[in-house]
């Protein structure tokens, strides 16, 4: 529908509002930006950080947190890109996740997480970790925080001081995702592996085989299926029945270079793939059978991807700058 060039590498994307048309990117040097999405415009743009690395919109549009090399979380107002807060931490801020409800942002830096509110008070720390944090999520209802790092997951609620569980596992966590009804922890790890627990039923799988390290583990909006990627390529886990124990995944081919970049559509269960040589694949997954339904070329490696809240559009930030937006049909 549109394409745009920034003068910097995107290192995030996110929608500004649940019904909106503006999106938001953070570059490597540390401008945040909003688009308008029909046009393709530009509708403003500040210097965030002095080298950036983080970005989250709170779920109710309203505000943008971003966290840099500086050590520094800042918090934005959504509509004009006006400073809100900021917080400083002990080392460089590398991952944001907002609570469901907005009212609460964590951000980490090193070994230690910052709990802090909308408005940017601190409201507590949560350190004692074995290495430095790679992701960070929370559950759907916003009662237990997932901190991934070498050796395993720690799990926190916000009013207990010490952590609620801690899920012990050889080597590093790259990501973690919550299943959207809570029922599955979801691990992309160092050893080419994915790492899942069911937190109800007390139970662990494994599953190996991958040909490089998970950096990117993602749910689609019902929780039936699990993307990963580990090499060039996506596989799909289906959660329907019994579970994924003891099946064949579904295997999204047709990259020639490492898949960088997964996002489910919010509606249905299409999902876009993008890969480092600037390739984006859409797949309607169906059960067993995976369909592709189109291949979008973009130039640079694809760098982020991100839907609109209605599913319609999907914009891709590439490695070289560009930003495109593309409509996607309904059927497809």
């Amino acid at each position: 529908m549109w394409g745009l060039a920034i003068p910097e590498f995107p290192r995030a994307l996110a929608w500004l509002a649940p019904q909106g048309r503006r999106v938001a990117v953070l570059s490597s040097e540390g401008t945040l930006a909003a688009i308008d999405t029909v046009a393709g415009d530009g509708l403003w743009r500040t210097a965030a950080h002095q080298g950036a690395s983080a970005l989250a919109v709170s779920p109710d549009g309203r505000i943008v947190a971003t966290g840099g090399e500086d050590g520094m979380l800042r918090l934005w107002n959504a509509e004009d890109g006006t400073a809100i807060a900021e917080v400083r931490a002990r080392g460089w801020v590398e991952r944001i996740a907002w609570t469901p409800d907005s009212r609460r942002v964590a951000c980490s830096a090193g070994r230690c997480v910052w709990l802090c509110s909308a408005t940017g008070e601190i409201e507590r720390v949560l350190d004692g970790h074995l290495s430095t944090i790679a992701s960070l999520a929370w559950r759907a209802d916003g009662a237990q925080l997932a901190v991934a790092h070498y050796g395993g997951v720690t799990l926190w609620e916000p009013e207990l001081e010490a952590p609620r569980r801690m899920l012990e596992r050889k080597g590093s966590i790259l990501d973690v995702a919550w299943h959207p009804k809570g029922r599955w922890l979801a691990a992309g790890c160092q050893d080419q592996a994915v790492q899942l627990w069911n937190l109800r039923a007390a139970k662990h799988l494994y599953m190996s085989g991958y040909m490089t390290k998970l950096s990117c583990v993602a749910w689609d909006r019902d929780g039936r299926y699990l993307a990963t990627a580990g090499g060039p390529g996506a596989t799909v886990w289906d959660f329907a029945g019994a579970g994924p124990e003891g099946s064949r995944p579904l295997s999204l081919h047709g990259h020639e270079n490492l898949v960088t970049a997964l996002a489910w559509r919010p509606t249905g269960t299409a999902i876009a793939v993008g890969d480092a040589d600037g390739r984006t694949q859409l797949w309607r997954i169906n059960g067993k059978a995976a369909d592709r339904r189109a291949r979008l070329e973009c130039g640079g490696g694809v760098a982020a991807l991100v839907w609109s809240p209605d599913g319609e559009m999907l914009v891709v930030a590439s490695e070289d700058g560009n930003i495109d937006g593309f409509i996607v049909r309904r059927q497809g």
